[in-house]
């Protein structure tokens, strides 16, 4: 283990934080260290580069990144950050049980950065509408527009899961693109 930490903080070094959607993370220096959210060895390990639902960037592959989250869950419990991007890892393995365990321990950490709550809230709703349990994620969607954060247009976001489920997009086009061929 000692080694994985080794080659993922030498990676960090070139590597900025991703947040949703892959944008760049900019975690103040208050954040970071014993007793004020992010661990820093929980840190290096949340900061490694995660798109949009675990899509990762560079080397690390879900395995490793799944197995970098838990030893900075290990340090800090309580690191929204690392239980979020573990669920994001989940999620790109659409693993939505494992998804939604992490999202919940998301929303029970110290909601660091501020708009991890908004978008647990939808990420959760994507599970479960990806397991058919419509009536769980439209109640999701709904926490997600009354917190009334609206980083990386979560709103709209959460308005357009509303209207229609996750996964279906992209389901129906599909089945237009079979028809088409048959």
């Amino acid at each position: 283990m000692a080694d994985l930490e080794g080659r993922a903080a030498a990676e960090l070094a070139h590597q900025p934080a991703r947040g949703a959607f892959g944008q760049p993370v900019q975690v103040a220096p208050d954040l970071v260290g014993p007793g004020r959210g992010l661990p820093a060895e929980g840190h290096r390990a949340a900061r490694l580069a995660v798109g949009p639902a675990g899509q990762h960037r560079g080397p690390v592959g879900d395995r490793e990144a799944e197995q970098q989250f838990q030893a900075a869950i290990k340090l800090n419990r309580g690191n929204s950050w690392a239980w979020y991007n573990l669920g994001s890892v989940y999620m790109a393995q659409r693993n939505w049980n494992k998804a939604l365990d992490a999202f919940d321990q998301t929303l029970n950490g110290n909601l660091r950065p501020d708009w991890i709550e908004v978008w647990s809230y939808i990420y959760r709703g994507n599970s479960w509408d990806a397991i058919g349990q419509r009536e769980r994620a439209v109640a999701e969607y709904n926490k997600a527009i009354s917190n009334g954060n609206n980083y990386d247009n979560a709103q709209a976001t959460a308005q357009g899961f509303l209207s229609e489920p996750f996964g279906k997009k992209k389901n129906a086009a599909q089945q237009t693109g079979e028809n088409q061929t048959n």
